[in-house]
């Protein structure tokens, strides 16, 4: 395999003591990358990284529609999580005049689109960002942390990939 930047630091990380290393969040242009890292990481010291991979029908599933139908950059979807986590660094006078672009990201970057201008994307957004919610935000991170622990719990053989847990909630 090869020789990723990021694996040395995880190296650092990796003592003894760790068995499990949870993966939280990426972008479409990191998921290969984290990919090759897990498989590294296994590979060169049997520990095993609980990255629940969105990008997955698995996990996808679980999400919002819009996080679904791949119109999900600064979109209804993640201004959610901002406006959950940090509602002060939302400008909502700009976010609530915002039209939906509901333009699949994740269709036009397979197409081989290389900027979101290039997408229609001229402000860097995609989905609606007008209709999120501090609520939806709640929710999602909720899922997102099932995701997690729900990871942890197959790596550590507390579940089976597919086994009904009270963490398989969803939109």
């Amino acid at each position: 395999m090869p020789e990723l930047p990021e694996m040395e630091a995880w190296r650092r990380q990796l003592n003894d003591p760790v068995s499990a290393f949870p993966i939280a969040k990426a972008g479409p242009a990191h998921i290969a990358t984290l990919r090759t890292a897990c498989e590294a990481v296994k590979a060169e010291t049997g520990v095993e990284i609980a990255f629940p991979d969105v990008t997955r029908r698995r996990w996808a599933r679980m999400l919002t529609e819009e996080f679904q139908s791949g119109a999900c950059h600064a979109g209804q979807y993640e201004s959610s999580l901002v406006l959950s986590a940090r509602p002060e660094l939302v400008r909502e006078e700009i976010r609530l005049a915002l039209e939906p672009k509901l333009i699949s990201l994740s269709q036009a970057i397979r197409a081989g689109a290389r900027s979101f201008v290039e997408i229609g994307g001229d402000q860097a957004y995609f989905g609606d960002p007008a209709a999120a919610s501090a609520e939806e935000g709640d929710r999602v991170f909720d899922i997102l942390a099932g995701m997690i622990v729900r990871s942890l719990d197959e790596i550590s053989g507390v579940s089976q990939p597919g086994e009904t847990t009270e963490y398989t909630e969803s939109f």
